[in-house]
């Protein structure tokens, strides 16, 4: 057994095979296989955990190279350790000694070991770079399904931001810390304009911007820490967590109560005044992306809202998109994706997962947001219908607006419910069979606003846009547009039916939630809109959620839509069990096969409720069909 001084004794390290030999370079890579005193490391098993034991710096001196010991406890026996969350790359210059072995670690790993190293005793650490055998897929895919564990057990979570930027210092971090203390403690005081500042900066300028300094640092767009997929469940999971910056530390509790401060009492005006816009802006950061980690905490998502929530962070591995959230979800919520095996194509790993979350869901919800992306970044072999997590699309649409208004519809009401005994059969093909109903064909696309990414710019006129759309309707654009009836189908005005589109028969507030009102109140802010004048600012955010990276569709019987923006003249808009609004399906044949590639999620006017069910509805056009999706 491996006995340190000072250190659990749990299990060897490894152990010395017949025959093995120490190599003669003793600095090893982190992509391939570790050695520690000569054996390489025995893969894990699912109750066993790596803990690192990192030395205090030898005669206190921080500059001494760090020194680790590495062993094996079971988590079964509840041992005690912090988890490490940092930023890694792809580089790996610096040496560190672990058992006697000089191994290759990352700078930022590095630098955080150096700086979290007691000067008087042994720190115990669990650190994925260093207790989870990289190259080792299979021990890889074990222990990652396992991170739940890995952080829900540890005593706390250390969050390591870095070091303070070039010319601040530690006790800089420490005004920045002093002043989210400062936020947070706006909750105890009946006027909050009366706080003092922390004496630190209170009468000293260039303290004030010094410590603002490290608080851009800390901030969302220049910290790398918000950007990594990884580190969302590695926060949120733990119920103690502590964000470090250099020596200078800050609980994540802090931060939660600045967070509470910060959306019901606002910035106290001691702090407010000296805010330029700048500095406004690093506190914004701070401020909601640290809300977004306590909606993680709080469990508020389930699988599909928390996939694609946190679908802009980044990953090497863009299977990690997905795997190093599932400590987020109920266990059990996407089974077989949950394996987290990195040994199936990217394609694959994505397709199963759609599936699974389509059975999840017992809907077709997670085909609402734009699943495909744009040809040149889109995965090999991937469905059309399939979430794919490796990147963004470049015309996006607005993932909030879309999931909080999908419940407003019923598109699907009287049609045969989902069979998800079918879907789960589609695992393995890579192809969607649905059954549904036809409302049309599309004879008529007319682009809304192209912008690439997503996000409502209100300095972004809109009037051009709906002026077009409406003249398109009226059969001023084009004579080769199909006449939209007045009435309309739905038995109002064809203008009616026009502010109906515009609106999406909602009303959103200003979180893209839809509003309980009656949405004939807010017409005439739709015609306002359209001629430049000012209205009220959720009619202004509803209309651009409708128009935003979406095209306006005629069909061959005049119904009127918003669709996916690469929606063509020639697709099919149709209506499945199991979906609340409509999808727009491009047929893979001229010869109206049943077999179609998905394009995207529609609204069409006056269907939206149901209404295609009926048996003499003019906009059913096909009835009971299966149909496979690719």
């Amino acid at each position: 057994m491996l006995r340190i001084p000072g250190i659990p004794t749990y299990c060897a390290v490894g152990r010395h095979s017949p025959g093995a030999r120490v190599p003669s370079d003793r600095c090893i890579s982190l992509h391939q296989p570790r050695t520690l005193r000569g054996a390489v490391l025995e893969m894990l098993s699912k109750d066993q955990i790596r803990i690192l034991h990192l030395l205090p710096p030898a005669q206190n001196d921080a500059e001494s190279p760090v020194v680790c010991e590495i062993s094996v406890a079971s988590r079964s026996d509840n041992p005690d350790y912090e988890a490490l969350s940092y930023v890694w790359d792809n580089h790996a210059p610096f040496s560190l000694q672990v058992s006697g072995s000089e191994v290759k670690v990352t700078p930022g790993l590095y630098s955080a070991l150096r700086h979290l190293r007691l000067p008087d005793r042994i720190r115990n650490l669990w650190v994925d770079q260093l207790s989870i055998e990289q190259w080792n897929l299979e021990e890889k895919a074990q222990q990652v399904q396992l991170m739940r564990s890995t952080y829900t057990r540890c005593s706390q979570c250390v969050v390591w931001l870095g070091m303070p930027p070039v010319g601040t210092s530690d006790a800089d971090a420490k005004n920045a810390f002093d002043l989210v203390l400062y936020l947070a403690n706006g909750m105890k005081f009946d006027d909050i304009n009366s706080m003092p500042l922390p004496s630190a900066v209170a009468d000293d300028r260039q303290a004030f911007d010094r410590a603002m300094e490290v608080l851009r640092a800390v901030a969302h767009k220049h910290n790398p820490w918000w950007d990594r997929v990884w580190t969302v469940q590695e926060a949120a999971l733990p119920d103690k967590v502590v964000i470090q910056m250099g020596h200078t530390t800050l609980p994540w509790s802090t931060v939660a109560e600045a967070c509470t401060a910060w959306i019901k009492r606002g910035i106290a005006w001691p702090l407010r005044r000296r805010l330029s816009n700048e500095y406004q802006s690093y506190w914004d950061e701070f401020i909601v992306h640290s809300i977004w980690i306590n909606v993680a905490k709080r469990r508020w998502d389930n699988a599909l809202e928390t996939l694609n929530r946190w679908r802009f962070r980044s990953s090497t591995d863009p299977r990690d998109k997905a795997f190093a959230l599932f400590g987020l979800i109920p266990p059990g919520s996407l089974p077989r994706t949950e394996e987290c095996r990195y040994d199936i194509p990217l394609a694959d790993v994505f397709s199963c997962m759609s599936v699974e979350m389509i059975i999840n869901e017992k809907g077709l919800r997670p085909l609402i947001s734009r699943p495909r992306l744009e040809a040149y970044k889109a995965i090999p072999g991937m469905p059309r219908w399939a979430l794919d997590l490796s990147a963004c699309a470049d015309y996006d649409r607005d993932w909030f607006y879309e999931i909080y208004g999908y419940d407003v519809y019923n598109a699907d009401k009287g049609l045969e419910p989902l069979d998800l005994d079918v879907v789960s059969t589609c695992v393995s093909e890579k192809t969607l069979k649905l059954k549904g109903t036809c409302i049309g064909t599309v004879k008529w696309v007319e682009e809304g606003m192209r912008r690439f990414r997503t996000g409502w710019n209100k300095d972004v006129s809109i009037n051009e846009a709906i002026q077009k759309w409406y003249d398109t309707i009226e059969g001023k654009v084009s004579t080769e547009a199909p006449a939209v009836p007045d009435p309309y189908p739905a038995g109002y005005s064809r203008s009616e039916a026009f502010t109906r589109l515009m609106l999406g028969d909602t009303l959103r507030d200003g979180n893209q939630v839809p509003e309980d009102c009656a949405v004939e109140d807010y017409f005439a802010d739709v015609w306002a809109l359209m001629n430049s004048q000012t209205v009220d600012e959720r009619v202004h955010l509803t209309v651009y959620g409708m128009m935003h990276n979406s095209a306006l569709v005629i069909t061959e019987t005049g119904l009127i839509g918003s669709a996916h923006i690469d929606t063509k003249v020639g697709d099919e808009i149709w209506v499945f069990g199991g979906g609340k609004v409509p999808f727009s399906l491009q047929p893979r044949n001229s010869d109206h096969s049943v077999e179609y590639d998905f394009v995207g999620r529609c609204y069409v006017q006056g269907i939206m409720q149901g209404e295609a069910s009926a048996s003499n509805s003019p906009s059913r056009k096909r009835r009971d069909q299966t149909v496979i999706i690719y």
